[in-house]
């Protein structure tokens, strides 16, 4: 189990090797490779419509980042499904929550919260 959870932590870097040998990726994942920003081509890297991770520590938590908005879950364990959101380009410290005034941007942060997450039974979450 160990060697195959460090195997998965390490398949954007084998799509990224694949791309500067001029090989096809051996593994399927929906990494981005970073080859153009590492070849000083940023302005060619591809992008993710979102980023979305999860902490199964501290009560369990969800982020999605999303443009300028992160959409966050706290203390999923006690419950709390409430998202807080945060305009990263006006609150880069995230001091004031701001869901309330975009219930569409909300909405669409829950939406992938909803999809994104796959079950495990090796990282169990509260919503399983």
């Amino acid at each position: 189990m160990w060697l195959r959870r460090a195997a998965l932590r390490h398949l954007p870097d084998r799509r990224d090797d694949a791309d500067i040998a001029g090989a096809a990726a051996d593994v399927e994942t929906d990494g981005i490779s970073l080859v153009p920003v590492f070849m000083g081509q940023a302005d060619k890297q591809s992008k993710h419509e979102y980023l979305y991770w999860e902490f199964h520590e501290l009560g369990a938590r969800q982020a999605v980042r999303m443009e300028q908005w992160k959409g966050v879950r706290y203390n999923l364990a006690d419950g709390n499904r409430d998202v807080e959101l945060y305009n990263l380009d006006n609150d880069p410290g995230e001091t004031t929550n701001i869901a309330s005034d975009y219930p569409d941007v909300v909405a669409r942060i829950s939406e992938i919260m909803r999809s994104a997450r796959v079950a495990s039974p090796e990282f169990p979450f509260p919503m399983d």
